[in-house]
This record gives structure tokens, C-alpha cells and sequence, in this order.
């Protein structure tokens, strides 16, 4: 082999482990087929565990928000969010199916295209391409169709179609009155949950201790607060007081950890 030979192999060789460099530190896709919290906002729970934005919820596993808590976890492309004082079981999981038990508290679905059961104390929900509120107290379930629509079975009575934007209540099976700033204020932190679609994302902290939180313009619950996003541009402004208000744009690279301290 020349000279002139050696130098072209080389720089070949050096050319492919460049390659193979990028490829193997290139932050991986993290997909959908494993369920994860992508967001966690003051106390969240996964059994006795406490809960962190990227964490893994297993099959049988009990999500549980504190006083002060909220949450969302990924089903494939669609979001499961909880609000405080909620308690939800991830009871099944397929290709093209969940099932959840609602124990108590206000739980969204945002059903992409997996059908969703949802169990509750005398009763169920089915959702399929649609989103849907539960509002589980000790006296009744109220079931919101905020998107799409939502089949509900109680008791002996035959399953019923509430479409959006009606409420149903299982207690009694009659309609319940439209509350549109509830209604608008279930659909804020699915919206952000949604940011996120597999890709290797980036994680946000926000470490303020007190104060609300909106991301892209969507109230997320209380500081301290964690997502994953996707990669590109996002706004965080903190609320910490009346006239105490911190807002930053960040743009978020695949892989990356952002900190706000507040």
C-alpha cells in the first residue's frame, strides 16, 4: 500500500469512529412504550416512593398527589394528569389498551389512540381518542367529556354517551352543569404533558418553593416543580407573589437538564 493509500484509509477509519462517536453520545430517544412521569409539581407519589419527572410507573403501580400536588404520566402518546389529592392505579397496559383505578381526586385522560378504561367505585368510563375528567369524591363521581366523548357504566343502569362538554354523575346517572373555568382550568397541565412525544426531551427544574407555575403559557401547579419537554423553546414564569414574577425563555437541547432557581 502507497502512502498516498494510508493517508485515504485513515482518514476514513478517523471519519467512520466519528460517526460512531456522535452516534453513541447523541442523547437516545426515550420512545412511548414505557409509561413515565413527565410532569411533577409539589408532593407526588409513586407507591411509597417519592416521584421525579422522567421516573418510570410500572404496571400495579399507585400514582398519589399530596396536598399540594399534581402530576402527569405518558400512556403511549396519551397523558394521565392528577390533581391534588389524587390517587390513581396504572392497573394494565397493551399496544392499544389501559386500564386505570381512580381511588379519589380529579383525573384527566387525554386518550390518543389507545382505549382507556377507567374503574371507579361504582362504576367505569371508557375514553377512546378523546379527553375526559373524573372527579372522584366521597359522595359521587362526576365524569366531564372535555374532548370527544366518554362511555359511562353505572350500576344497573345501560351504559351511557356523554359527548363534550357535558357532565354526567354517577351517583344518580343525570347530567351535571357545564363549569367552563374548571373545564379550561383540567385542561392546563395536559397541555404541557403533551409537549413531549418520545423523543430524548430535556428535563426543566424549577426549584422555586413557593409560588404557581405556567409553562408556554399553561398553569402547571404549585413550586417546585419538573418536566420533561420536548427539544426547543419554552416559557416559565413563576408567580411567587402579586408583584413577584420571574419569566425566562429557554431553549431546551435533546438531553438537556435546565435548572430555574426561582
Amino acid at each position: 500500500m502507497n502512502k498516498r493509500s494510508i493517508v485515504i484509509a485513515a482518514a476514513a477509519l478517523a471519519a467512520v469512529g466519528g460517526l460512531g462517536a456522535f452516534l453513541w453520545l447523541r442523547p437516545r430517544s426515550r420512545g412511548l412504550a414505557t409509561p413515565v412521569l413527565v410532569l411533577v409539581s409539589g408532593d407526588v407519589r409513586i407507591d411509597a416512593s417519592k416521584g421525579k419527572v422522567a421516573d418510570v410507573v410500572p404496571v400495579g403501580a399507585w400514582v398519589r398527589t399530596g396536598a399540594l400536588g399534581s402530576a402527569c404520566f405518558s400512556l403511549h402518546a396519551g397523558r394521565v394528569c392528577l390533581g391534588t389529592q389524587a390517587g390513581v392505579r396504572l392497573a394494565s397496559l397493551d399496544a392499544t389498551a389501559a386500564t386505570l383505578d381512580v381511588e379519589r381526586g380529579t383525573v384527566v385522560v387525554g386518550s390518543s389512540t389507545e382505549v382507556v378504561a377507567v374503574k371507579l367505585s361504582g362504576g367505569a368510563v371508557q375514553i377512546a381518542q378523546g379527553t375526559t375528567a373524573i372527579e372522584a369524591s366521597a359522595s359521587d363521581v362526576t365524569v366531564r367529556a372535555l374532548d370527544g366523548s366518554a362511555t359511562v357504566t353505572a350500576g344497573s343502569r345501560p351504559p351511557a354517551v356523554i359527548a363534550a362538554t357535558s357532565a354526567f354523575g354517577l351517583a344518580d346517572g343525570k347530567p351535571r352543569p357545564s363549569l367552563p373555568a374548571l373545564e379550561a382550568e383540567e385542561r392546563e397541565a395536559l397541555a404541557v404533558a403533551r409537549s413531549w412525544q418520545g423523543t430524548a426531551g430535556a428535563t426543566l427544574d424549577v426549584r422555586a418553593q413557593h409560588g404557581r407555575v405556567e409553562v408556554d403559557g399553561h398553569d402547571v401547579g404549585h413550586a417546585p416543580a419538573s418536566f420533561l419537554l420536548s427539544e426547543g423553546s419554552h416559557t416559565v414564569v413563576i408567580h411567587s407573589g402579586p408583584h413577584d414574577v420571574t419569566k425566562k425563555t429557554l431553549d431546551l437541547s435533546a438531553g438537556q437538564k435546565a435548572v430555574i432557581d426561582g
